[in-house]
């Protein structure tokens, strides 16, 4: 019974001196707690840093992509289509595609790019549009010339991501359309 009573009395004890000590030392011994917690925090996220750096993007660097398109000036009555083939090397994975005409996408007009020729119409693109079918490289795109005579430009992106970063690259047709 005595032993039971003299356990009770250290428990109570212990909670009645955290109370009872002064705050200055209470404080110290929290401090070093918690500076051990800091550090610890530290030493992980600095581990976690140097690994994610030392992964790198995943993505290869923008000097080593090579993109073209063919051909670079063609010459076309109103109303023709041309067809426009463009490739891209230097990329780690197969690249993202996409065509458009470059009037259209700096007016913030639909940049007249389609995937099907039913989408494509002069009302919505007065520069004319682009249809391509293949989503990879290499890639065929055909450029129907609008009614209105004058210089186009078709252009051929293509991108790659990885996580939040992305590398892309692009090349431009100049398409002159006569009476």
């Amino acid at each position: 019974m005595r032993t039971a009573r003299l356990h009770r009395a250290v428990v109570i004890s212990r909670g009645v001196l955290d109370a009872a000590m002064p705050f200055a030392s209470r404080r110290s011994r929290r401090s070093n707690h918690l500076s051990e917690i800091g550090r610890v925090r530290y030493c992980i996220l600095a581990l976690i840093a140097v690994l994610l750096t030392a992964c790198g993007s995943g993505l290869p660097p923008s000097s080593q992509i090579s993109i073209t398109i063919t051909p670079v000036q063609a010459t076309i009555p109103i109303n023709a289509m041309l067809t426009l083939h463009g490739t891209a090397t230097g990329f780690t994975t197969p690249p993202f595609v996409c065509w458009w005409v470059q009037e259209s996408h700096d007016l913030d007009l639909h940049d007249c790019g389609f995937v099907e020729y039913k989408d494509g119409s002069f009302t919505s693109c007065p520069f004319g549009f682009v249809v391509y079918t293949l989503l990879e490289v290499p890639s065929a795109a055909t450029y129907y010339a609008p009614p209105t005579p004058g210089t186009y430009h078709v252009t051929f992106g293509v991108w790659q991501r990885h996580g939040f970063n992305q590398v892309e690259k692009s090349a431009t047709a100049t398409i002159v359309v006569t009476q």
